[in-house]
């Protein structure tokens, strides 16, 4: 079940944004520095901590929280979503289909056909994708006495008028299919928010951009709406990396989304999102969205892992965010599909150049890195070969989810020398 938030518990005691070492200012969460003070002022505003806190997994044993509501979102989808929460709250991991579809049918239009039952599923369907429901997506081997699925909940149901068919799944706009590891999952299309208007899918001002080109991340304004707009297969594997972090002994907080970087507005000046100048440098105060962040330390949360979750991005963006990281004291967690999908990434760098030194001491690159034992041997292997990538440790979905490896044994030395950041 979700975690309640105590508001004693996610204060930012004694917080001081930024430090100053001769001519470099610092920033006191993740040590990134610059002789820009306003930079490094924007870098881990406290504010935006505070945002992050209020969803963020503190007790391992107890890991079901959503993600922070993107600062855009429509309100009205914000307070359907918190009375969803709400009504979850009250009630039994058994039962959280049945206390979220309460809350739904008061929101529906009413409707005089037999689609109320698909009605249901698809915005089921829509919480799942954001983890609003603890359980879902069912990814893993269970019995079917444990948990129904949401398609089976709709059938059984005699209050919603029809069914729910797999011809109607199949066929419908509003949804689409993904696949995590070894189980497919549905997720809801733009078809989906166009129809239902008290939904919105927390990209809602970026939604006339053409995606398939995304602007830089500099230029998006609300970085944190993009877990929102992405589908269920990638926000699970988010939520149980993040998860999964919480589980190492130190450390003490792990949130999804996570920021560095916010852009700054003048005084009086109105935020307001226009369409990317894709000629247009990022600026100074560039914005870097990461899909999860640990942190230790309970009173001044110094961050000690950053983390992405990949599958088919930009080689060079990600190798920008990548070298981000890289100049603060965390270290970079990257969880791909596959193992295969780690040479191929490795090569990929190589091959595009975007590498100061060679990846392998032999011309096939994706070879070299099949040939070792495992990804740890992988990891290390990168580390000593690469010195401005040895601060990234790579996991699979399959590592994470049939939980072959812990936080400790991926981070054998812990965290990165000095990731403490002293004030």
């Amino acid at each position: 079940m979700g975690l309640e938030s105590d508001n004693n518990q996610y204060q930012l005691n004694d917080y001081q944004p930024v430090s100053k070492n001769e001519d470099e200012w610092t920033c006191r969460v993740c040590g990134f520095g610059s002789p820009n003070k306003s930079v490094v002022e924007n870098c881990h505003p406290v504010s935006q901590l505070d945002r992050e806190r209020n969803t963020a997994i503190t007790n391992p044993e107890n890991g079901h929280v959503g993600f922070v509501f993107p600062p855009q979102m429509e309100s009205s989808t914000k307070d359907l979503l918190e009375e969803i929460r709400a009504a979850i709250r009250q009630t039994s991991e058994a039962t959280v289909l049945s206390a979220a579809a309460d809350v739904i049918v008061r929101h529906l239009p009413a409707r005089s056909d037999e689609r109320q039952a698909f009605d249901v599923f698809t915005h089921l369907i829509w919480l799942q994708q954001y983890q609003v429901l603890p359980g879902y997506p069912i990814f893993r081997n269970i019995t079917e006495s444990e948990r129904v699925s949401i398609q089976e909940f709709c059938n059984a149901e005699g209050r919603f008028n029809g069914s729910v068919t797999e011809a109607q799944i199949r066929e419908s706009n509003l949804l689409k299919e993904g696949q995590i590891y070894r189980a497919k999952v549905l997720s809801v299309t733009q078809a989906f928010f166009d129809q239902f208007k008290h939904t919105d899918n927390g990209f809602n001002l970026m939604s006339k951009w053409d995606m398939s080109n995304p602007p830089r991340w500099a230029e998006i304004e609300f970085p944190m709406s993009v877990p929102f707009a992405q589908h269920t297969a990638h926000n699970t594997i988010v939520c149980e990396a993040r998860n999964w972090l919480a589980t190492h002994p130190v450390i003490d907080w792990a949130c999804a989304p996570h920021v560095i970087g916010s852009p700054q507005v003048a005084e009086g000046e109105t935020k307001t999102q226009s369409p990317p100048n894709l000629e247009k440098e990022p600026s100074a105060d560039s914005i870097y969205m990461f899909d999860f962040a640990g942190f230790t330390g309970e009173s001044c949360s110094n961050i000690a892992v950053v983390g992405c979750v990949i599958e088919d991005e930009d080689n060079r963006e990600l190798l920008t965010k990548l070298k981000h990281i890289r100049a603060t004291t965390a270290v970079a967690l990257v969880v791909v599909p596959s193992r295969k999908a780690i040479h191929k990434l490795i090569y990929q760098f190589d091959a595009d150049e975007l590498l100061a030194t060679p990846a392998a001491p032999v011309e096939d690159t994706k070879e070299y890195y099949g040939r070792q034992p495992n990804i740890q041997a992988v990891n290390n292997e990168l580390t000593t070969r690469v010195p401005e990538l040895d601060h990234i440790k790579f996991v699979t979905a399959k590592q994470l989810i049939d939980d072959i490896v812990t936080p400790v044994d991926v981070f054998s030395d812990q965290f990165r020398e000095n990731s403490s950041v002293s004030e």
